[in-house]
């Protein structure tokens, strides 16, 4: 399975090293879910197709506030594995000692995240 994770590796790769400083990974990571969400979530997928819901990133909460947006964050603790050391070429550790299968925990949550979207927006 192609993640959003193996994109900020490519990313990385294409670099040729890793800027922590910029956190530009944080962006990759979050379109890709959203990429994910829309491909697998058929409701989220209608739901932004329709501009019901859209993309922003680093929107400040006191200005969503002010503008009485109605925000709900789906908080969701995902554990990848990768290896990153400026010196050897980087990658997502999908064979690692720690027993994660980042494939299969990364199609659970976008799961989740679909149900808990359906849950409180299609009820």
């Amino acid at each position: 399975m192609n993640t959003p994770f193996d994109q900020t590796i490519d990313d990385i790769r294409t670099r040729g090293f890793h800027n922590h400083r910029i956190e530009d990974h944080s962006a990759t990571v979050s379109r890709g879910i959203l990429r994910d969400l829309r491909a697998t979530c058929e409701p989220f997928q209608r739901d932004f197709t329709a501009g019901l819901i859209r993309e922003w990133l680093d929107f400040p909460s006191p200005g969503g506030r002010s503008r009485k947006l109605d925000l709900v964050a789906y908080d969701y603790v995902l554990l990848v594995p990768v290896f990153i050391d400026n010196v050897c070429p980087p990658r997502v550790a999908r064979d690692n000692a720690l027993g994660i299968d980042v494939d299969a925990d990364y199609r659970s949550m976008l799961d989740r995240v679909c149900k808990a979207y359906m849950a409180r927006w299609h009820l």
